[in-house]
């Protein structure tokens, strides 16, 4: 995630994490919210790149950290 502030702040999170991602009514662990929230970020930056090594340069990660986590099945996502 990138911001042309020198901080992210609220507003460049709209849309990038679910409206109750850090409210205390959301259902789960954090393990599980993480789980979620990590496997939604993966989902939505290989439809805006395309490819693993893109979201891998997008996110500031490895590709092989990108292809582990794609293919780690989550507990109750």
């Amino acid at each position: 995630m990138t911001s042309p502030q020198p901080l992210i702040g609220l507003p460049d999170l709209e849309g990038v994490l679910p409206a109750d991602a850090g409210t205390l009514s959301s259902r789960g662990s954090l393990r599980e919210r993480v789980e979620r929230f990590e496997s939604g970020l993966l989902e939505e930056a290989m439809r805006a790149h395309g490819s693993t090594r893109g979201v891998a340069k997008a996110l500031g990660i490895s590709q092989s950290s990108v292809v582990r986590k794609l293919r780690v099945p989550r507990s109750t996502v």
